[in-house]
C-alpha cells in the first residue's frame, strides 16, 4: 500500500497535513529514499493539487529534521551516516545515563501513569500499522524520562538532539519493525524505572540504546557500502 503513497490524488481538506502525511510514509516506506529530491511539480501533477501545501508539508518535515533546503535546488530527504547515528546516540546515552537514576527517584504516579499512557499508544499504532507514531511514541517516552528530573537544560539538550533521533529511526529501523517488540523493551525499562535501583535503572537505559545504536549504525553502514 505505501508504495502508491504518492501516485493518487488526495483529498482537499487539510491538504498540508494530508501531504505531509504522505511524505513522512514515502520515506519511511523507501519510497523517498535519503538524498531523494522532493520534486513539486511532479508531486503536484501525481497528487492533483497546486504546489503550496507541498511546499509547506516540506517545511515542516523539514522542522521536523526530516528534509532539508537547499537554495535553488529545493527540498531533499536527509542523510545521515553510520558516524552520525554514532555520535548521536553517544550523546544520548550521557544524557540518560544521567536522568534515569534521578528519574528513579523522583518519579511520582503522574509520571509513571503519563508512560504508561504511551504504551498504551503503542497498542493503538500497532493495531494500525502506523510507524510513524511509533517512533513519535519512542521520543516522548524518552523525553518524559528526562522531564521528571526537572533539569530544564537537561530536557533542551534531549530535544535539540530529537530531529536527528528521529531521522535515524525513521529511515532506518523502520518503525522498530513491530510494535510488540517495542512495547515489550519499554515496559522492561518502565519496570527498571520503578523498581527503586536507580543504578540498575541507568545500566538496563544504557544497554537499550547501545543495542539501537549499534542495529541503526550497522544498517546505515551496510546501506552505504551497498552504494559503493
Amino acid at each position: 500500500m505505501l508504495k502508491t503513497t504518492l501516485n493518487s490524488p488526495i483529498e482537499q481538506s487539510n491538504l498540508v497535513a494530508q501531504v505531509e502525511l504522505r511524505l513522512y510514509r514515502a520515506m519511511a516506506s523507501g519510497e523517498l529514499k535519503p538524498g531523494a529530491r522532493i520534486v513539486e511539480a511532479e508531486l503536484s501533477r501525481r497528487l492533483e493539487i497546486s504546489r503550496a501545501p507541498i511546499r509547506e508539508a516540506a517545511r515542516r518535515l523539514e522542522k521536523r529534521g526530516l528534509v532539508r533546503w537547499i537554495p535553488r535546488r529545493g527540498f531533499f530527504v536527509r542523510e545521515l551516516t553510520a558516524r552520525d547515528v554514532v555520535e548521536i546516540y553517544g550523546t544520548r546515552i550521557a544524557l540518560e545515563a544521567y536522568a534515569v537514576p534521578i528519574a528513579a527517584t523522583l518519579a511520582g504516579p503522574e509520571d509513571l501513569e503519563a508512560l504508561n499512557a504511551i504504551l498504551t499508544e503503542v497498542r493503538s499504532a500497532t493495531a494500525e500499522h502506523d510507524s510513524e507514531k511509533l517512533v513519535e511514541a519512542d521520543l516522548a517516552f524518552h523525553r518524559r524520562v528526562c522531564s521528571i528530573t526537572g533539569n530544564a537544560r537537561l530536557l533542551a539538550a534531549f530535544d535539540d538532539l530529537a530531529s536527528e533521533l528521529r531521522l535515524a529511526l525513521t529511515f532506518v529501523n523502520r518503525g522498530f519493525g513491530t510494535g510488540a517488540r517495542f512495547e515489550s523493551t519499554h515496559q522492561g525499562l518502565l519496570k527498571a524505572l520503578t523498581s527503586g535501583d536507580g543504578e540498575a535503572a541507568r545500566r538496563a537505559f544504557i544497554a537499550h540504546l547501545e543495542h539501537s545504536c549499534e542495529v541503526l549504525s550497522s544498517s546505515l553502514a551496510a546501506a552505504a557500502s551497498q552504494k559503493k
